[in-house]
């Protein structure tokens, strides 16, 4: 598994019931990355993808663009729109999160970025069916655009496959239950997927008792978040959030 997986759950928002503070966002100015990871499966060329029927019966009409208003620039704007979304996971507003906003939505990731919102048609609602069956907040459903650009065939190159890009060691764990053999991978099965992804998330949540934690945690595993939370001084008694153990990931979680 790879990618940026937290800025993008932190930019996109969902639709939960819930409402947000009118405090949840923080600007945190002394964050600064100079290397932004480019997740492989967004940067794809999604042929694949276009083979596929589901894409030709869910995808919207066809627009260059152009004719779409621009993404604002001035932060207090991003921030008010942010603070309007019905989210559960806390959001914060800093440099990190601004880049991850511009990435999506500046040059030809905008074009994609697009295709991939059109795919959501199809499967957000069997991930929100799952997730809101489960407990988890809504906003989750965008972990699988990050992860595999919504594409259930979708093969890292650390061979974690489908569209929650689950490694077979950790989808045959007893407590997740993919079945993997010579004749099926269920882990190219959008609802037994996204049915392991919530059991996943929830065993990260109860670990870390934080999302953004557990989020980051389902990119590079409980063990190195847990190495980093010690690395930035933290402890049982001494409680770190992501941005505190930021510089201590791996620059692909970043």
């Amino acid at each position: 598994m790879k990618k940026i997986i937290l800025a993008f759950c932190l930019t996109l928002g969902a639709a939960m019931s819930a409402t947000a503070a009118p405090n949840i966002l923080s600007v945190t100015e002394s964050l600064s990355d100079s290397t932004m990871v480019i997740p492989t499966d967004v940067e794809a060329e999604l042929l694949d993808l276009q083979r596929n029927w589901y894409l030709q019966n869910y995808t919207v009409a066809e627009r260059s663009g152009a004719d779409l208003p621009n993404v604002p620039t001035d932060d207090e704007v991003i921030i008010q729109r942010l603070q309007s979304l019905p989210n559960v996971i806390d959001m914060v507003f800093n440099k990190e999160v601004r880049a991850a906003i511009d990435f999506y939505t500046t040059g030809k990731r905008r074009a994609l970025v697009e295709k991939l919102l059109a795919l959501s048609l199809y499967y957000y609602p069997i991930f929100e069916n799952i997730l809101d069956r489960e407990g988890l907040p809504l906003e989750l459903k965008h972990l699988a655009v990050v992860e595999s650009a919504l594409n259930p065939n979708a093969t890292s190159r650390a061979q974690a496959v489908g569209l929650w890009q689950f490694m077979d060691y950790t989808a045959c764990d007893r407590q997740i239950g993919l079945e993997i053999n010579s004749y099926v991978d269920e882990r190219r099965d959008p609802i037994r997927s996204t049915e392991a992804a919530a059991t996943y998330l929830k065993q990260l949540y109860k670990i870390f008792g934080d999302w953004h934690l557990a989020i980051a945690a389902y990119n590079c595993g409980p063990g190195t978040v847990n190495k980093a939370i010690r690395r930035a001084g933290g402890s049982d008694t001494v409680k770190k959030t992501f941005w505190d153990i930021f510089y201590f990931l791996p620059k692909e979680t970043r």
